[in-house]
């Protein structure tokens, strides 16, 4: 390959499974070091790390993310707030519902206006 163009790092936390991608001009370490310290302040939840190593665990029973962060050590209270937060506020069974009706009206209609659309 010849020319300049830009790389894309891609990061994911696995507890959260939120993504980031971030551009490298290259493939060189320091380029993919910006890349990744850029990529790690984004995400939503700060955790820390020790040593260079990672340790990788699985779990014995599936667990969502917000389960993940809400029983990690690593994850501050006030961030294990905001996901109860958002949990409060996102009951799982009205979304569905929600998706159920649409689906049906989608159905039976061919098609939804915009404004059938609530959200």
């Amino acid at each position: 390959m010849s020319g300049n163009f830009l790389w894309t790092l891609c990061c994911c936390d696995v507890a959260t499974q939120w993504v980031e991608m971030r551009p490298a001009w290259n493939r060189g370490a320091h380029a993919v070091g910006v890349a990744l310290e850029a990529a790690f302040g984004s995400f939503p939840l700060k955790k820390r790390r020790e040593n260079a190593r990672w340790i990788k665990r699985f779990e014995k029973e599936p667990k969502t993310p917000a389960q993940r962060v809400l029983e990690s050590p690593d994850v501050c209270e006030a961030d294990k707030q905001r996901v109860r937060d958002l949990l409060a506020a996102n009951d799982f069974l009205t979304l569905r519902r929600r998706k159920e009706k649409l689906l049906f009206a989608f159905t039976r209609q061919g098609k939804l206006l915009d404004s059938q659309i609530i959200f």
